[in-house]
């Protein structure tokens, strides 16, 4: 390794390359499976390359050491970096369904409000519209899909003037059944009226 007091980085790297896939491998067998094992072969040999290049003689160190610190370091880091992913995307998730629930609350609260506007006989031919809608679609899905129907039960109890409270009562649901519900039931025609 030492040619004239230098070292000779690339007889280090091809020297040390079985200590860093050996612990690639240690990496591949206990948790991170689901990455391809050449995946991790592949950063144990870039990260043997920066070990290699940052590497000096004069810290007193056995090159393996220094190695194999600075690569499980790197693979630390980089297992971080996914675990930080991961988590804000279950973030962005979480803060979509919170949304997607806070426009079906203000949906449900503008279907359920009387409008009194000057557009009032076009609110109304929607709301026959709609109400005919419902009728055939619930016939069609009682068998089927119970909570697509129990949201559509819903949708025309709304429809009908019923308010939300009384309408989870009488059917002895909870609230976040009543939304779950309604969302399918609108899920679902959507994509009636988009066929």
């Amino acid at each position: 390794m030492k040619g004239g007091g230098r070292v000779d980085k690339e007889q280090i790297f091809f020297d040390n390359k079985a200590l860093a896939l050996n612990i690639a491998h240690g990496y591949f067998e206990d948790k991170y499976a689901a990455v391809e094992r050449e995946d991790y072969e592949q950063m144990a040999l870039m990260y043997l390359w920066e070990a290699s290049m940052e590497y000096k003689e004069s810290e007193q160190t056995k090159f393996s050491t220094f190695a194999t610190t600075y690569i499980k370091n790197s693979f630390a880091d980089y297992f971080r970096h996914i675990k930080r992913q991961k988590r804000a995307a279950l973030y962005q998730r979480e803060t979509d369904r919170n949304q997607e629930n806070d426009n079906l609350e203000e949906s449900l609260k503008n279907l359920e409000a009387e409008n009194t506007g000057e557009d009032s006989l076009s609110y109304q031919l929607l709301r026959l519209d709609l109400e005919r809608d419902l009728l055939r679609e619930r016939r069609k899905l009682r068998k089927s899909e119970k909570s697509t129907a129990a949201g559509l039960e819903i949708l025309y109890a709304i429809l009908k003037g019923v308010s939300g409270a009384e309408i989870m009562e009488t059917m002895e649901i909870p609230e976040s059944s009543y939304y779950r519900c309604v969302k399918k039931a609108r899920k679902h025609l959507w994509q009636v009226a988009m066929a």
